[in-house]
């Protein structure tokens, strides 16, 4: 059953049985095989889970033909994506043309050639499962970095008030970047200020940002003096060596509010 259920699914929609049962003969060894015999059933089964990875689709048939089934396969949401391939007796250029526009992959005259019709057929279909993988990897990759911005947010400073009152506003440029700043008192009456800008954007970006970041909170630099904007450049350096972070850099300001002598 697991061997059964692993088998792409493909679709026949033909209003003569002749034809369906030709080409379930030929499929049925490597593919799960749903047939229709008419473009309204077609619409339907496309809609039944598991939906299949590719339909072969008939033109010449009553009431509805091959031709506006594939339209309203692309124009609904929930089929757009799966490949049609054609199967036909029409041999004109111009029909072959129309099929195209319509949003087939393929167009396969009949007589058809079993090796050249199970060479498309394996052809597209891989490239269907590919191009849903990468779909995937690619909302996998933007709900990541979208966490990831998320978090750099995070760690900008909620507002002061009191003694020393801020206000700012952080528009990155993209999702996720290499931007941020940040503030906290480093005694009773010194407050320690710095912005940092690493070179580039994305996630090699942001993930040193936030290193430099965490380590200015956190004042985890060694041998280095937080009241001391000179002593914090002197660590960051020693501490980041552009060398050690794929040649990413980064600019930073750093200063030190005393409100003792403001």
């Amino acid at each position: 059953m697991a061997l059964t259920e692993s088998k792409p699914t493909i679709l026949v929609v033909d209003d003569a049985p002749a034809n369906l049962q030709l080409m379930s003969g030929l499929l049925q060894e490597n593919y799960r095989v749903k047939a229709a015999t008419s473009g309204e059933k077609g619409l339907k089964i496309a809609l039944t889970s598991p939906q299949p990875d590719l339909i072969l689709l008939d033109i010449m048939m009553p009431e509805m033909d091959g031709y506006e089934v594939c339209k309203r396969l692309k124009a609904d949401e929930r089929t757009k994506g799966i490949p049609i391939i054609f199967l036909t007796a029409k041999s004109e250029a111009e029909d072959e043309a129309l099929g195209l526009s319509c949003g087939a992959v393929d167009y396969i005259i009949k007589p058809v050639s079993p090796p050249i019709a199970m060479a498309r057929i394996k052809t597209h279909i891989d490239l269907y499962h590919q191009k849903k993988a990468l779909v995937e990897s690619q909302k996998i990759l933007a709900e990541e970095i979208n966490e990831a911005a998320i978090y750099i947010r995070s760690l900008l400073p909620s507002p002061l008030e009191g003694k020393v009152t801020t206000s700012w506003q952080h528009i990155p440029c993209s999702s996720l970047g290499g931007d941020a700043f940040g503030y906290h008192w480093l005694d009773e009456g010194r407050l320690g200020i710095y912005l940092v800008d690493v070179c580039g954007h994305g996630v090699g970006a942001a993930m040193l940002c936030i290193s430099v970041i965490n380590a200015l909170r956190s004042q985890t630099l060694q041998k280095t003096d937080f009241g001391s904007p000179q002593s914090v450049l002197k660590g960051l350096n020693e501490a980041f060596p552009m060398e050690k972070q794929n040649n990413k850099y980064f600019t930073l300001w750093y200063g030190v509010y005393d409100t003792k002598h403001q």
